[in-house]
């Protein structure tokens, strides 16, 4: 079976944790919100939000460590579905091994220009491109 590459944008749901495997490679995980919009008649309306558990290894691990609770990424990188069961239910999981992480900066309502989240405005333009 070929590789599923992806591409997608969200919010963290929690902080990055890293970690380091028995054999000494770095890690990082952390679980991104991906929401559809659709226009209904006039307004704009959310979709239900799909959860990826996403996985970065290496020098992109230890770059993407920092990221918190609530930044909007964007990820591409290899999709796969592994299926669990939980209180005799099978369920299902979506994770993505991350081959790029870019911070993406919210443009801020009507002024059609980036903003920088707050905690990312003291920071170069270098830290807030692709990890």
């Amino acid at each position: 079976m070929s590789d599923l590459n992806v591409e997608f944008e969200g919010n963290l749901g929690a902080d990055a944790t890293a970690g380091i495997t028995k054999s000494g490679i770095p890690f990082t995980n952390f679980r991104v919100g991906v929401t559809p919009r659709k226009k209904d008649g006039e307004n704009w309306v959310d979709g239900e939000t799909k959860w990826v558990s996403v996985t970065a290894w290496r020098y992109l691990a230890e770059r993407a460590s920092s990221l918190a609770k609530g930044q909007r990424v964007v990820v591409k990188g290899v999709l796969s579905l592994s299926e669990y069961e939980k209180d005799g239910e099978k369920r299902h999981n979506l994770t993505a091994d991350a081959d790029t992480i870019t911070l993406s900066l919210p443009f801020v309502k009507g002024e059609g220009s980036a903003k920088a989240p707050a905690s990312a405005a003291a920071s170069t333009e270098s830290e807030t491109a692709i990890f």
